[in-house]
């Protein structure tokens, strides 16, 4: 039963790291901790979390109500690991939920599909304490989801997992300072009325204050047994290629031209390229060191991995 509470069955799932912040582990560490649990049958994700918290409140009950004004948690899966399309779910204290699709990150142009939903999603929420009551100290509040692989599907038929196979996600934790008024909570705002900023939280750090850069997600591998798993060479090669294409932003927002911007500068020597560039257009082919294939990247943030024949 999907209750929100840590039932025996999650005594078979490890803990996750404690969420850090969303820059980086070099960045001040998250004053509440946050950590989740995982589990996967043949037709569904299940996801645990639990969060210190000492206040729990939350204000919004309609769903596809823009959940992370209020204090969330937040999934976001991309079965996918190639393809544009991802997903999001949010979820506050209440089991308020936002779920949309991502035709692809915003940066590229891409729409978020409020009106999408995720139809067979179970979710529930358990408070440690009491929900918006000011009067007193709360210990935390927990989430519970059973995701259907049905519902993760895109004009097409659902991943299902496959042992040994990999998709990628990430997890979130928006945190707002609060204030009390008239015994009610809402977001805390500062002596101009502006909002004191949000401090997000999450597993795999972003690098940026910016979720929708799913390059930078964690790797979330299918297992029927407790085992370690370690990253294809591809992958971390990826990795040299999306840091050279963040420096190729840097250098257009600063010249507004790509023309000029230096590759033999963004990338290790052992690579080797076919590059072209003009004011309005970016386009390269990398050829790694090791591996029967190349990438193609553009100024839009594409990469495509191309196999020799």
């Amino acid at each position: 039963m999907i209750d929100g509470k840590a039932e025996a069955l999650w005594g078979k799932a490890e803990w996750s790291e404690m969420f850090v912040d969303i820059e980086g582990v070099d960045h001040e560490k998250p004053y509440w901790g946050t950590r989740f649990k995982m589990l996967w049958s043949k037709a569904h994700l299940y996801i645990f979390a639990q969060m210190e918290e000492p206040h729990v409140w939350a204000n919004l009950t309609r769903r596809d109500a823009i959940v992370y004004r209020d204090n969330d948690f937040e999934v976001f899966v991309k079965p996918d690991a190639a393809g544009d399309e991802y997903f999001e779910f949010e979820l506050n204290a209440r089991n308020t939920v936002l779920d949309l699709l991502m035709t692809k990150p915003y940066r590229n142009g891409g729409k978020a599909l409020i009106q999408w939903d995720a139809t067979e999603v179970e979710s529930a929420v358990d408070i440690q304490g009491t929900i918006n009551e000011p009067g007193d100290v709360d210990s935390g509040w927990s989430l519970e989801m059973k995701i259907p692989y049905t519902d993760l599907a895109f004009y097409g038929k659902p991943i299902v997992p496959v042992e040994g196979r990999f998709w990628r996600i990430n997890f979130s934790r928006v945190q707002w300072e609060h204030q009390v008024l008239n015994g009610a909570y809402f977001r805390k705002r500062k002596n101009n009325g502006s909002l004191v900023p949000e401090n997000n939280w999450v597993w795999s750090p972003q690098g940026i204050v910016d979720m929708h850069y799913p390059e930078q997600w964690g790797y979330l591998f299918f297992t029927k047994e407790a085992k370690d798993y370690s990253i294809a060479i591809k992958e971390w090669q990826k990795f040299e290629v999306w840091d050279l294409y963040y420096e190729l932003m840097k250098y257009y927002n600063r010249k507004r031209t790509y023309e000029g911007f230096n590759v033999a500068g963004a990338i290790d020597d052992s690579w080797t390229w076919e590059d072209y560039m003009d004011s309005d257009l970016f386009y390269v082919k990398l050829y790694p060191s090791e591996g029967n294939y190349y990438f193609v990247l553009d100024h839009k943030g594409n990469l495509q991995t191309k196999y020799y024949e």
